[in-house]
């Protein structure tokens, strides 16, 4: 028996509300589900659910941002219709009347069959400006109250979950913002905390070298009063003692000690006066070393001789000449050597060696004195700088004459070194110099440059067979003017003309020698040398420049090459620079 109409009515009637309230229940939890969705995502989650809970043919929602452009666009079909076209065909059908901001609901042609498709719409926003949901059924009935209100309820909770979104980027953009902030304000506190340690330091130094001035102003004062006290004392005493001819000779011993000692001071402030305004030069000449350092000790040996310090000379004569100026060769050693006696106790010993080291010749003075502290190593070729500054200090000086003698072997195109295990340990002086250009006449012996010896023909006896040598410079001309000369004494000659062509030349096989000219386009002959080094490479080079100060030998050779020849070179001089470069390695 079939229940009466009142009651199927009421039945049915309940059974709608309860999917409608479950229907509301799933929506309302939609915006949880969508925590971290992207709009694309939610509309597409939107249009699933709606399509289920209502059984719609079609469904189109658009989102957009308050003030801004649109941000998502989905469309989706029911009934087995979902495919790019047809939702294309939805967005075309339902765009014209979702352009009016007042419409709500309409009847429109059906986009896929015969008949009409019922739309019912909701936008979201304030002011309707975020958004529209748009549903759509042929059903005659369509939409019921129920179906309404689930649209509303859907568009509202689009635009919840718009506008948590909208909250949660400008709560990311506060944050990320807040973070810049601080990064930027730590790195402000960091660069101020640079700037004040550099400032701190600067002080340092400023101080330091103030104090460093008024301890030297006031040695030079001491060490040139002290003699001239002795001079005006032992003056007076002549005067006052006439015709005692022991006294006589005792004071002129110590006015000439006195005024010798006053001349040595001058001097190295002169020295070092010439040095800091890059006026010192030096009359370059062949040098053999053995000669003056000989000549050294002798000068020294009185003032060793009472303290009973034994004088060693361990001479090499067959350690080769340097290019040098003689003076001042003779300064540097006589320096050393002074420094060896004066800091070597009663009864020392001080050793003196010459000795070829490579294309070196080397020159060490070691003692058995009080040594350097480790932590005034590092300082003790500094100018105005002395391990002791006291007033009490035992031993005199301006502190110049190290520095002064790493100028001088700098200048040279040489190095200074000091070594010692520590205080009370002696040290060890040693300076290396680059030797002179020499070549080998057909007996095995050498020449100087200098010597008017094998001028005549360009080889001079030298025979550079199975020597490789790469020459290097954009000078197309002088290339091959190098090449021509090389080939007579038999060398195998490749040429670039440029570095990078070099490095190319260097990388396809091996060579013997390198030839190159400093001022080049793009990569200079420094750069070059540079990068050869940094491979590893122990090639012996030669920079061969019209750039021939001092100061241009000393930047060549600290940057890698083993030796700097002005232009122009005669030919002679070339093969033996190859010669004497090859023999040493």
């Amino acid at each position: 028996m079939s229940p009466p109409p009142l009651e199927k009515s009421c039945s049915d009637e309940i059974s709608s509300l309860r999917r409608a309230m479950r229907d509301l229940v799933a929506l309302s939890a939609l915006p949880a589900i969508w925590t971290g969705y992207d709009p694309e995502r939610i509309a597409e989650s939107l249009a699933e659910v709606m399509l289920q809970t209502l059984s719609l043919e079609v469904i189109y929602i658009t989102f957009a941002r308050r003030g801004r452009t649109r941000v998502a666009e989905f469309a989706r079909c029911g009934q087995g219709r979902d495919n790019a076209a047809s939702r294309a065909a939805v967005v075309r059908a339902l765009a014209p009347w979702l352009s009016d901001p007042f419409w709500s609901s309409s009847v429109i042609p059906h986009p896929f069959q015969e008949g009409s498709l019922r739309i019912a719409s909701a936008r979201f926003g304030y002011v309707g400006d975020e958004g529209v949901i748009a549903a759509g059924s042929s059903r005659p009935d369509f939409p019921t109250e129920q179906e309404r209100l689930l649209i509303s309820v859907s568009a509202n909770q689009a635009a919840i979950a718009i506008r948590q979104m909208s909250v949660d980027e400008e709560r990311l953009g506060l944050l990320e913002r807040e973070r810049e902030a601080r990064q930027e304000a730590q790195k402000e506190l960091a660069e101020r905390r640079r700037a004040e340690e550099s400032e701190r330091a600067a002080r340092m130094e400023a101080e330091r070298a103030s104090r460093l001035r008024d301890e030297f102003l006031a040695t030079v004062s001491h060490e040139l009063r002290t003699p001239l006290n002795s001079v005006l004392g032992w003056t007076q005493v002549l005067r006052r003692s006439p015709g005692q001819e022991e006294l006589r000779i005792q004071a002129l011993d110590a006015i000439e000690r006195g005024a010798r000692a006053q001349t040595r001071l001058v001097e190295d402030l002169l020295d070092m006066s010439r040095i800091i305004s890059g006026k010192l030069r030096l009359e370059l000449q062949t040098v053999d070393l053995m000669p003056l350092l000989q000549a050294a000790i002798e000068t020294v040996r009185p003032g060793a001789q009472t303290k009973a310090i034994r004088i060693d000379g361990i001479l090499d004569p067959a350690a080769g000449p340097i290019r040098g100026d003689p003076a001042r060769l003779q300064q540097i050693f006589w320096n050393l050597l002074s420094n060896a006696v004066k800091f070597t106790p009663q009864g020392g010993q001080i050793q003196v060696h010459l000795e070829r080291v490579n294309s070196h010749v080397k020159v060490s003075v070691s003692d058995t004195g009080q040594g350097i502290a480790p932590e005034f190593l590092p300082y003790v070729f500094d100018r105005f700088r002395q391990a002791d500054s006291s007033r009490t200090r035992l031993h005199g000086g301006l502190g110049l004459g190290l520095a002064i003698v790493r100028h001088l072997v700098e200048l040279h195109g040489g190095k200074a070194q000091a070594k010692s295990p520590g205080t009370n340990k002696g040290s060890t002086f040693s300076v290396q110099l680059p030797m002179a250009i020499v070549y080998r006449d057909a007996f095995g012996r050498e020449h100087p440059l200098s010597s008017p010896y094998g001028h005549s023909e360009v080889c001079g006896g030298v025979s550079l067979s199975k020597v490789r040598v790469l020459v290097v410079d954009d000078d197309v001309d002088a290339c091959e003017v190098l090449q021509r000369v090389l080939k007579e004494c038999h060398a195998t000659v490749d040429t670039a003309t440029s570095a990078r062509q070099a490095l190319e030349r260097l990388t396809e096989m091996s060579h013997d020698i390198i030839i190159s000219d400093i001022g080049m386009p793009e990569m200079d002959g420094y750069e070059l040398i540079r990068q050869i080094r940094s491979r590893g490479a122990k090639i012996p080079a030669v920079a061969m420049t019209a750039f021939a100060r001092s100061e241009d030998r000393i930047r060549a050779l600290q940057a890698g090459y083993n030796m700097h020849v002005a232009k122009p070179l005669e030919p002679q001089e070339l093969i033996a620079v190859v010669a004497a470069l090859v023999r040493a390695g």
